[in-house]
């Protein structure tokens, strides 16, 4: 008698999974489902090559041969199997408005990642709405840009993947006299003047701002917090 019992397991997680298991050989075929607690196991009906289908909701399924033929006398063989998850489709998307009137905008809107800076996707917003796939849990920076506007910036994380849509909606103000922008995503060293690398995409901004708009002066002030 040969006993084949094991567990179907998560490939990212290693966390075991329910799976419907069909294991088929020339003369015989059976189904059995693989548990949370015990798994699976299984008496088969004699050494000889089988055929193994796994098959679980949101996972990829898998086909294998699993060959038995070696085996003379009664045994246990404990086997895992590995699934890997079907990636869901992620979605960012939102409204980018004036900040006065309430007003959709066509505007630019680039992600870019916070840690690297490495630039994401850059699009033209359609009537004010944007929406973009994404393949990566992380934190993003968020820019919007339009002419005869200041640039806005925020953040957004980026870490459920269990949440299929995230939503961020931007505002921009009309480039005016006297006009204060508050800049977010700017960090220094603890209590130093020193710009921590996270804080260049921000900036970097700001600097595209300026050369696009020659005529505009700016003043900029601040201090690093001391907490």
């Amino acid at each position: 008698v040969i006993k084949m019992l094991g567990m179907v397991n998560d490939q990212n997680t290693k966390e075991p999974i329910t799976a419907q298991i069909t294991i088929s050989s020339d003369a015989d075929a059976f189904d059995i489902e693989a548990g949370l607690e015990d798994g699976f196991a299984q008496v088969m009906p004699g050494p000889k090559p089988y055929l193994i289908s796994i098959h679980a909701d949101g996972y990829h399924a898998k086909t294998l041969d699993f060959d038995l033929s070696a085996i003379i006398r009664d045994s246990i063989v404990v086997k895992d199997f590995y699934l890997k998850p079907i990636q869901k489709t992620i979605l960012l998307n939102g409204l980018i408005t004036h900040a006065e009137t309430g007003e959709k905008i066509m505007a630019q809107i680039e992600a870019v990642l916070k840690e690297s800076s490495q630039q994401i996707f850059d699009q033209q917003s359609e009537e004010g709405y944007y929406q973009h796939e994404i393949t990566q849990l992380d934190p993003y920076i968020l820019t919007a840009s339009a002419q005869g506007f200041l640039n806005t910036t925020d953040s957004l994380v980026i870490a459920d993947e269990s949440q299929t849509i995230y939503e961020k909606d931007l505002t921009l103000r009309p480039i005016a006299i006297g006009t204060t922008v508050r800049m977010e995503n700017v960090y220094f060293d603890f209590n130093k003047t020193t710009l921590k690398e996270t804080s260049y995409p921000a900036l970097d901004k700001v600097y595209q701002f300026l050369v696009r708009n020659h005529s505009i002066s700016v003043a900029i002030g601040g201090n690093p917090a001391t907490y």
